[in-house]
């Protein structure tokens, strides 16, 4: 709006420079001067260097995660073309070669020469890492026995070692009796972890040595009534020993105590009655897993 006033004001005065040589010239002087000093702390933009329209139209750039295609290993090794089979399986394998020993085991087989060759080193890989870490902890616990926190890792490090795969026979009784006694120990300095309990039932099963268990199971009933897993333990142990009045009985207690059950205790609860209804409790070949 000043602009405009600037303009109009030039406009009277452009007649006057002219036709008044001197005067004009001093008022055309003044209107100068008084230009600049309203322009004082006034900072010209170029718009051209602003690029308005660029930035209003120019897209925001979102950083996306790289999204890992996923082949299930089956179909990878279903492949005919060994080349492309090759590839995707070793892709697979190297980000987490852990999760997939028994895939590591068929490949160590396969023909193809590589694949076979990173394969069996992949497991021996492993293997040493698992034994590495055994074996740093148990230093640990030597030196601090009583500390629940090294008991905790060296049993999940045995645990994680003996469901791999990687082991069986004399070898996998081995570190099952090791498992066994270090959950003993963190049984006693933790008494109320629940969670160390099953674990020391799950083994003892595994173990084939039912020595205790039954007691295990009931002390554990009679301090939590309420939890679901109380009683697929002491079903495991029911199963493990094939007594089928034990079995039922678990179930009408689980019924007439009205234990809340999980989506998957009332899938473990629904196999277990079915099973007792129809007669089979120890006579089914489907290998279904009792502690589900």
């Amino acid at each position: 709006m000043q602009d405009m006033n600037i303009l109009k004001i030039r406009d009277r005065i452009y007649p006057i420079v002219y036709l008044v040589p001197y005067v004009g010239f001093m008022m055309m002087l003044v209107e100068c001067i008084m230009d600049k000093r309203n322009r004082i702390g006034q900072r010209e933009i170029d718009l051209d260097k602003l690029e308005i329209t660029q930035v209003r139209y120019k897209q925001i750039k979102v950083p996306q995660k790289e999204e890992n295609e996923v082949v299930p290993l089956e179909e990878a090794m279903a492949i005919n073309d060994s080349r492309v089979r090759r590839s995707l399986i070793l892709d697979i394998l190297r980000k987490n070669p852990e999760n997939y020993v028994a895939v590591l085991e068929k490949a160590s087989l396969s023909s193809d020469t590589e694949l076979s060759h990173y394969a069996t080193t992949s497991m021996m890989a492993i293997q040493s890492r698992y034994e590495k870490s055994i074996t740093e902890l148990e230093k640990e616990k030597e030196r601090d026995k009583d500390n629940p926190v090294v008991l905790d890792d060296y049993a999940t490090v045995l645990k994680n070692y003996i469901k791999s795969g990687l082991i069986s026979g004399q070898v996998l009784r081995i570190y099952q009796n090791k498992l066994n006694k270090v959950l003993e120990e963190l049984k006693g300095l933790c008494p109320e972890k629940i969670k160390y309990r099953f674990d020391w039932i799950d083994n003892r099963l595994d173990i084939g040595n039912t020595a205790g268990v039954k007691a295990e199971c009931e002390d554990l009933l009679k301090k939590w009534p309420g939890e679901e897993r109380c009683y697929q333990s002491y079903m495991a142990y029911a199963f493990k020993i094939s007594d089928k009045k034990l079995a039922r009985q678990i179930l009408k207690e689980v019924k007439e105590k009205e234990v809340y059950l999980s989506r998957a205790g009332r899938e473990w609860y629904d196999f277990w009655n079915a099973e007792s209804k129809g007669e089979e409790l120890y006579g089914r070949s489907s290998g279904t897993n009792p502690k589900i």
